[in-house]
């Protein structure tokens, strides 16, 4: 058996990035960048008005008092979308709406509120400096700029930059195509009356809720029987990766690793010194990747938190695809007895100077309720360090795995 972290490390050495591909920018959020985004044009890409107002000289108001106001003809009316390319600098003035053209020649803007008009002339009573609200060409954005770094995640917001660079598409790196493979003859899906001896398909859905969102698809493949012949027909699926639930440990039945190894899939490893999830399996086939977890519920979802969806991430082009894990320590009243490194989920809370991390109550890895209310896995080393008498531990969140 190895130690997770050698796991980590044989796994991620076999993941390569998948390629990449264009989609429209709505389409973008949670992509990985597949390239630099430079700005081709400057954001905003012309001079215009922070204020509804006037647009001068602000040398021609320089004199300007409340007992010497200085007027100025008003020239034309600009508004946002106006082109004003034509209209040229002068002793007058241009009305100006806000994000309107500022036209050569003018350097400031007065707000409409510091003026008096009477429809064909303005009025200003005090001087301006040069600038004043006026936005610059590229003040958001220069072109040239470097906007997104390749191996970026684009979030939500990202999104109307893109747009705002008149960008349609963007290239992203791919996700995996994946399948997801249940095993077991005591398998019964929801909905359907549960005989003796049977129990309902729950590995199905936590799985595949924990992985959808990082891959590209996600086939739901029927619910093998344990038979040597189901389990080779099943890895032949066409997919990136393959995820398998059950058939791992030492039982009669337990036929996925005798079956991959038949039809061609290479053994990376088999058990992992950790509890729960010891017997997980890792085989590459080319560039294919297959993931046999374990068949007890929260096994298979502890497994899929620490060793697949990093994986993915990987595949996904993603630059930071290991969650990090943070340190805590561990209340000692939800401490217990354990000979491999303890995977368990339970909550966390800050006492103002770090992290107190508490284990789930429940001790058996077929217990899924365990997952119940939980902020996320902590992990304790078998004779890791103690700070102020209390067992040092490192925790991954939840939502570090979205």
């Amino acid at each position: 058996m190895i130690d997770y972290k050698t796991a980590q490390k044989l796994i991620f050495e076999n993941c390569d990035i998948l390629g990449s591909k264009n989609v429209s920018i709505d389409k973008a959020i949670g992509r990985i960048a597949a390239e630099e985004i430079i700005a081709g044009i400057n954001v905003f890409p012309y001079r215009n008005s922070a204020m509804d107002g006037y647009a001068v000289r602000h040398s021609d108001l320089a004199s300007a008092t409340e007992s010497n106001p200085v007027t100025l003809p008003i020239e034309a009316v600009i508004y946002a979308g106006d082109d004003a390319s034509s209209i040229s600098g002068g002793k007058h003035a241009v009305k100006i709406m806000t994000g309107g053209h500022v036209p050569d020649g003018f350097d400031a803007v007065v707000m409409v509120e510091e003026t008096f008009t009477d429809g064909s002339t303005v009025t200003f009573t005090r001087p301006v400096r040069q600038g004043s609200n006026i936005r610059d060409a590229g003040e958001d954005i220069r072109e040239g700029d470097t906007v997104f770094r390749a191996g970026c995640r684009f979030r939500p917001l990202d999104i109307g930059i893109l747009a705002g660079l008149g960008l349609k598409e963007v290239a992203v790196f791919r996700k995996p195509a994946l399948s997801l493979i249940t095993t077991g003859d005591e398998l019964v899906e929801p909905g359907y009356r549960l005989l003796p001896g049977k129990i309902y398909n729950s590995n199905r859905y936590t799985i595949s809720a924990l992985v959808e969102h990082h891959c590209e698809s996600l086939g739901i493949l029927p619910t093998i029987t344990d038979s040597l012949e189901g389990f080779c027909r099943a890895l032949e699926c066409d997919s990136d990766v393959i995820i398998t639930t059950g058939a791992v440990s030492a039982g009669d039945k337990d036929l996925l690793v005798p079956a991959a190894e038949k039809i061609g899939w290479r053994k990376i490893f088999h058990k992992v010194t950790i509890k729960p999830g010891k017997p997980i399996f890792f085989a590459v086939k080319g560039r294919r990747l297959l993931f046999g977890l374990p068949g007890n519920p929260l096994s298979a979802a502890v497994t899929a938190a620490f060793f697949v969806i990093p994986a993915l991430r990987k595949l996904s082009g993603e630059s930071d695809f290991i969650p990090g894990l943070h340190p805590a320590v561990l209340d000692p009243a939800s401490d217990r007895p354990h000979d491999r490194t303890l995977i368990w989920p339970g909550k966390f809370h800050s006492n103002g100077n770090g992290l107190i991390a508490a284990f789930s109550q429940k001790t058996s890895s077929g217990a899924l309720s365990a997952l119940m209310d939980s902020d996320g896995l902590i992990v304790k080393e078998v004779s890791g360090p103690a700070i102020d008498g209390r067992a040092a531990v490192e925790i991954l969140k939840w939502e570090q795995l979205a």
